[in-house]
């Protein structure tokens, strides 16, 4: 059996991150390592450029796409009780909005952000 420390050790989970492309942490809170690697990823599609004209994605979408996902990790992220919007920094109403709608230009835009 394996220990839980073999999947709390970084040299472990670097490896499983340079082998399978994810280590057992990352499968183990995916929603957060999306969160992470979405917004980084698509920052590097976007200074790649598309070939094609037609495929090309506007700034704004560009910007609502990954400003929404990462106003979401302040959701993620926020500690404060999530009913309680009163102590609480910022507007989960206005962070769900703007992460709806970059999920949303993410699902319109997922077949031609490779092209």
């Amino acid at each position: 059996m394996t220990s839980l420390y073999t999947y709390t050790n970084p040299i472990y989970s670097a490896y499983n991150r340079l082998r399978y492309g994810c280590s057992y942490d990352d499968a183990w809170g995916f929603d957060t390592y999306l969160l992470k690697m979405l917004p980084v990823g698509l920052k590097h599609i976007r200074e790649g450029g598309f070939d094609d004209d037609e495929s090309r994605l506007s700034e704004k979408d560009w910007n609502d796409m990954i400003g929404g996902i990462e106003a979401y990790r302040h959701v993620n992220d926020c500690d404060c009780d999530y009913d309680d919007e009163d102590e609480c920094p910022y507007s989960h109403n206005k962070l769900e909005e703007d992460f709806n709608h970059a999920m949303f230009l993410l699902t319109k835009h997922f077949n031609r952000l490779w092209i």
